[in-house]
């Protein structure tokens, strides 16, 4: 599996394409954040792109009240208190690259841990139908976006990609304990100018950590 997931980043071109930044939090101590790859184990020292990883937004109740970061060798940690959801944004990682097609594309990064909350308070976000539920909804903006590609990582590494249904909802099996992560991107066309590029599009890349007991 690992041979053929290499072959899918190499093919993809892009740097950026195979990294994701996810949260890690267990029922004590700090939340841990990371960003690599996380189909493959961290290396020892962290992700060779994690310097790219400075100040993401963190935050529990408001985004308005930010949780500091400390860095570690190869994760951020984060000191939370309570037992809500934790959330980041960050779109200060990669610079726009250029696609295929000529045109620049930029990336805005967003994770979650926990499924404690059904509303959301990111800009692209899995919610739960209900607090502690295995059946989810993609939300941009605070709208569904039906028929989104989702890759699922058990905590057995059992990867699989399925699709939202027309109502952006979508089922994980959780027969499994441990930790799973969820990955979504949503592409947003825009027209702006980002570190002096003309970006005709934007990637939203979110992510969901939980534990299943």
């Amino acid at each position: 599996m690992r041979i053929l997931l290499a072959a899918i980043f190499a093919m993809s071109g892009a740097q950026a394409q195979a990294h994701e930044i996810w949260i890690e939090k267990d029922s004590g101590g700090p939340a841990r954040i990371y960003l690599g790859e996380p189909d493959y184990p961290t290396p020892e020292g962290g992700d060779k792109e994690f310097h790219r990883l400075r100040a993401p937004q963190v935050f529990q109740t408001s985004a308005k009240e930010v949780i500091p970061v400390v860095r570690r060798s190869d994760h951020l940690e984060a000191n939370i208190s309570g037992k809500g959801d934790i959330r980041l944004r960050d779109d200060d990682i990669f610079a726009p690259e250029m696609g295929e097609d000529g045109k620049y594309a930029a990336r805005i990064y967003y994770a979650k841990a926990g499924r404690a909350e059904i509303a959301p308070k990111l800009d692209f976000e899995v919610v739960p139908l209900e607090p502690g539920g295995s059946t989810f909804q993609i939300l941009f903006q605070g709208k569904p976006t039906p028929k989104e590609g989702v890759r699922i990582i058990r905590p057995d590494g059992w990867l699989k990609n399925i699709k939202s249904d027309q109502n952006a909802q979508f089922t994980v099996p959780t027969d499994v304990s441990g930790r799973y992560l969820l990955f979504v991107d949503h592409n947003k066309a825009v027209n702006r100018q980002l570190d002096d590029k003309a970006v005709s599009k934007i990637t939203h890349v979110t992510t969901l950590t939980f534990v299943q007991p």
